[in-house]
């Protein structure tokens, strides 16, 4: 396993900031409001050459405004725990403030690796006055900016110096296992999102509570299963736009959304005693135009088998409101006792093969050709709609080009059909599978 390198400290000294800096790239929310950071929040970055964890965490001693306070210290005390490396954080501009010396003492019984970033330290002047720091009494001190990209470089030395001094990976190791597919959760305030990270992590690796909104960022979690590594990506669950109340809400819904595109698989999740919304039709929508393959998930079945909800009906059910995605397979589930979670699992790699699958031109063609058989495309005017042959251009999703005598005699209808004989007789079923009708040169339109 890579070093780990926890990032600590109150809240508001930019430990949030800092990771983002770090990572030259947005991985963490930054918001002025403090508390923004609840789970453990992590990216794997390289000093010099050689890979760590870098996490970040919610800031010690933070008065949560929905009561989550225990659950934030909780995450920084598995930080604190598994840490190799500490980068105890705080602010040159406020000075030394009481909760800054808790936090010192607290490091001082840990006999750990640690450096003390003293951020904000925007100018030359500010620099100086961060000299009452020593009296921490840490051998390793840095001063830096993270607003002005003052002396990061410098940290990164630091960082790469100190591990540099861990123990070094058993050069007979296996090369790094890297994840095999990245499932992003998506759904819904309140529908089991995080308990479903933390049952395939088999950790408290997100915060789980009734409380809606306890997620506020898109946070990557490492699991294994049959001996591969995948990443489960937890979300913000989602709100209307207009019950978004502040700037941090607005950059967790975007968040979520934004790992739609950096995931292999979405797992769509629905809570079987509530009514489909609104925004859940918009946000299969949004699965829908992604191209990506997705699992409808219908989380607390076991509580709707206890209200006598049939199985064949509810799928009825999701099916007349989420006719986009007629395609997906739906998983009925029950995290809180482990009801088909890893069967779902078993589903995602299955969709991830369909989707890299090739059909061969020759049997490509006959699907189409029998297509024609059952529904010719229709006419323009005089002119017959002619197709002439197809091929497969690429996989994830599976594209195939129907050259034709005039794409536009080809409507959005009939493209649907063709997708629907294609998931008949191809090797890819259970995904979206992409037309595109195109010209072929020196073709007569008649």
């Amino acid at each position: 396993m890579h070093p780990l390198i926890a990032i600590i400290g109150r809240p508001n000294v930019g430990k949030s900031s800092l990771l983002n800096a770090l990572a030259k790239r947005r991985i963490s929310i930054v918001d002025d409001t403090p508390g923004i950071t609840r789970d453990r929040v992590s990216v794997t970055l390289e000093f010099n050459e050689r890979k760590c964890e870098v996490v970040d965490t919610g800031g010690i001693g933070i008065i949560d405004n929905q009561d989550l306070s225990v659950h934030v210290e909780q995450q920084i005390a598995v930080a604190l725990e598994s840490a190799d490396v500490l980068l105890f954080v705080v602010d040159a501009i406020e000075g030394i403030r009481a909760l800054d010396k808790h936090i010192c003492t607290k490091l001082r019984k840990i006999d750990k690796p640690k450096i003390l970033v003293v951020n904000k330290a925007d100018n030359p002047k500010i620099e100086a006055e961060a000299t009452e720091f020593y009296e921490f009494g840490f051998e390793d001190i840095i001063t830096i900016s993270v607003i002005g990209r003052r002396n990061i470089g410098d940290l990164r030395d630091k960082i790469a110096e100190v591990i540099e001094k861990l123990p070094q990976p058993d050069e007979n190791d296996d090369a790094e296992l890297l994840p095999i597919l990245r499932l992003s959760m998506l759904g819904r305030r309140n529908v089991g999102k995080s308990s479903l990270v933390n049952a395939l992590a088999g950790e408290k690796r997100v915060i789980v509570s009734e409380i809606e909104g306890t997620t506020r960022d898109a946070i990557d979690v490492e699991f294994m299963y049959d001996d591969k590594k995948f990443v489960a990506i937890d979300t913000a669950g989602l709100r209307r736009k207009s019950a978004v109340e502040n700037t941090f809400e607005f950059y967790s819904q975007s968040r979520a959304l934004g790992t739609i595109k950096r995931s292999d698989v979405i797992l769509l999740m629905f809570d079987a005693r509530n009514e489909i919304s609104d925004l859940e039709k918009k946000l299969a929508a949004r699965t829908v135009e992604s191209i990506k393959p997705a699992i409808i998930i219908v989380n607390k079945w076991d509580l709707a088998l206890e209200e006598g909800i049939d199985v064949l009906e509810y799928e009825k059910y999701l099916r007349d409101r989420l006719p986009g995605l007629a395609f997906a397979p739906i998983s009925f589930i029950s995290v809180k006792n482990r009801l088909n979670l890893w069967e779902t699992i078993d589903l995602a790699q299955d969709l991830w093969q369909q989707t890299n699958q090739r059909i061969n031109t020759g049997e490509l063609n006959r699907i189409i050709n029998n297509a024609l058989q059952v529904r010719k495309p229709p006419r323009l005017g005089t002119r017959n709609a002619k197709i002439y042959y197809s091929t497969q251009i690429s996989v994830t999703p599976p594209t195939v080009v129907i050259f034709v005598n005039n794409p536009q005699m080809f409507p959005n209808e009939y493209k649907r059909f063709l997708v629907n004989q294609l998931r008949e007789s191809s090797p890819f079923p259970e995904v979206p599978i992409r037309i595109i009708f195109r010209k072929r040169q020196h073709d007569e339109e008649t």
